[in-house]
C-alpha cells in the first residue's frame, strides 16, 4: 500500500528494447518463432520514491535513460517489468507537439493537447486566451500547425502543458525551445511551477538550474542509478565524472605526435612531451577554474645550455588570446639544461574563464624585452596550438576569457557613524 505522503513510487523498474539489425528480422521472428533480435537494456532495476511537494532533478549523459524513465512514469511508454504507483494528477511536458494534429490550426491543437493532458473543455475555454498570449503566437494561432517552425511548435506545446495545474509535473527541459527570450520565459514558468508546491520531476543538462530548482537529484548512467541524494552532491559527482571523461579524451588526443606543420625547431633543444597537471599533481586536461594547474614541458638537449626561457600561450577556441607567460619577463635564472629534464610552469590559482583552450609552448635563448613579433622567429623549439585544455567553473557557467579577483566593501552610516564590512 502506497504511503499518503508519496507521490511517485518505483520498484525494480526495467525497460528492454528489442533491436533488429534488419527490418526483415522482425518478420522472421514472428513467422518462424526464432530469436532474431538483440536486447538493449535502457533501464535496469530502477527504484526510488518521490514525496509529495518534492522537486527532483534527473541528470545524466545522452542515452542514460532519462527520457525513457519519464515516459514510462507518464504512461507514454510500457515498462518491461517492475512496479510504478502514481498518486495525483499528472501533467507532462516532454515531446514536441504531443497529441497535436499537423493539419489542425494552433487554436484547435490547444484543445487537442489540453484534453489529452486531462483538461475539460470548459477549463480550456477559460484558459485559451492566456495560453495564446503566453505562446506569443497571436498572429499565427489560426494557421495549420504544420506550417509552424520547430520553435513555434515548442512554444505552443509548452504553453498548453504549462497551463495545467497538476499535482505531479514531469518536465523535459529540452522542450524550452525557441529564441533566448522565450527560453528565459519558459524557465521562469518552470521555476514558478516548482515553487507552487507541486511534485516535480525535471530533466535538464544544466547543473546550475538543477541546483537552483531541486532539493534532490538522481544521476543515471547506462540505465542505472549512480547516485541519489541532495542536488548539490549529486551534481558535483556528475560534473566530476564529465570532467574525467573529457580529460581522458584530451589526454589521448594530446599524447599523439604534434602536427609537424605546427612545430618549429631551430636549436639544440627539443620538447619531447607536454603535460597538464592538476592540483594533485596528476595528469589532467580538464581543470576547475581557481584550482592549481601546472604545464610541464619535458625536454631533451644535445648540449649543455644556460640562460634559457620558457613561453606559454593559451588561446581560446574562438581564436582570442587569453593569457601568456614568458619566463624572461622579468628574467628568471632556470639554471643549466643538460641531457633531459622538465620545466614546470604553475598557476595557483588558474583564473582562465570557462571554455576550451589551445596551448602553445616554446623554449628560447634568453633575450631581454623580446617583442611579440620575435616569439616564433627566435625560438629554439616552438609547438604552436598543439595541445587542448578544458577549463570548467564550479559554479554558474559564464563564458569569459579571464575572471578578475575583486574586493567588496559596504559602508553604512548609522547615527552618523560609518560602519564598514569587507
Amino acid at each position: 500500500m502506497m504511503k499518503k505522503d508519496i507521490a511517485i513510487s518505483i520498484k525494480n523498474l526495467v525497460k528492454i528494447y528489442k533491436v533488429y539489425r534488419h527490418p526483415a528480422n522482425m518478420l522472421k521472428e514472428m513467422i518462424f518463432r526464432i530469436n532474431a533480435h538483440q536486447d538493449f537494456v535502457a533501464l535496469e532495476n530502477i527504484s526510488f520514491e518521490v514525496k509529495k511537494g518534492e522537486v527532483v532533478g534527473i541528470i545524466g549523459r545522452n542515452g542514460s535513460g532519462k527520457s525513457t524513465l519519464l515516459k514510462i512514469i507518464a504512461g507514454l511508454l510500457d515498462k518491461t517489468s517492475g512496479e510504478i504507483e502514481i498518486n495525483g494528477k499528472v501533467s507532462v511536458i516532454l515531446d514536441l507537439g504531443l497529441g497535436f494534429n499537423p493539419e489542425h490550426t494552433g487554436r484547435e491543437n490547444i484543445y487537442n493537447g489540453a484534453m489529452i493532458l486531462g483538461m475539460h473543455k470548459e477549463e480550456i475555454d477559460r484558459k485559451v486566451k492566456s495560453i495564446i498570449e503566453f505562446s506569443e503566437l497571436e498572429d499565427f494561432i489560426d494557421q495549420p500547425f504544420k506550417t509552424y517552425s520547430a520553435g513555434m511548435q515548442a512554444r505552443l506545446t509548452f504553453s498548453v502543458a504549462s497551463a495545467i495545474e497538476p499535482e505531479i509535473l514531469i518536465i523535459d527541459e529540452a522542450l524550452a525551445a525557441g529564441d533566448m527570450f522565450f527560453v528565459t520565459k519558459c524557465m521562469e514558468k518552470i521555476t514558478e511551477m516548482c515553487r507552487s508546491g507541486a511534485t516535480v520531476l525535471f530533466v535538464s543538462h544544466s547543473l546550475p538550474l538543477i541546483q537552483q530548482l531541486c532539493q534532490r537529484a538522481i544521476y543515471l548512467e547506462k540505465g542505472e542509478i549512480v547516485k541519489d541524494g541532495p542536488a548539490f552532491d549529486v551534481c558535483q559527482a556528475y560534473d566530476q565524472s564529465i570532467m574525467q571523461e573529457i580529460s581522458k579524451k584530451l589526454r589521448k588526443e594530446n599524447s599523439k605526435k604534434p602536427n609537424q606543420e605546427r612545430v618549429w625547431k631551430r636549436g639544440p633543444i627539443d620538447i619531447v612531451k607536454v603535460q597538464v597537471l592538476n592540483k594533485h599533481n596528476k595528469e589532467s586536461y580538464s581543470i576547475y577554474q581557481n584550482d592549481k594547474m601546472t604545464v610541464r614541458l619535458s625536454y631533451k638537449t644535445e648540449q649543455s645550455l644556460m640562460n634559457l626561457a620558457a613561453w606559454i600561450l593559451f588561446t581560446r577556441s574562438d581564436g582570442v588570446y587569453a593569457t601568456s607567460f614568458f619566463s624572461s619577463d622579468p628574467y628568471r635564472d632556470l639554471g643549466e639544461f643538460k641531457d633531459r629534464g622538465f620545466i614546470d610552469i604553475t598557476w595557483d590559482p588558474i583564473m582562465l574563464g570557462e571554455g576550451s583552450f589551445l596551448i602553445s609552448c616554446g623554449i628560447y635563448p634568453y633575450r631581454k624585452n623580446m617583442p611579440p613579433s620575435m616569439v616564433q622567429s627566435e625560438s629554439y623549439i616552438l609547438h604552436d596550438k598543439c595541445y587542448r585544455l578544458e577549463i570548467k567553473k564550479k559554479g554558474w557557467p559564464l563564458q569569459t576569457v579571464f575572471d578578475q579577483p575583486a574586493q567588496i566593501c559596504h559602508q553604512s552610516l548609522e547615527s552618523g557613524r560609518p560602519s564598514q564590512k569587507r
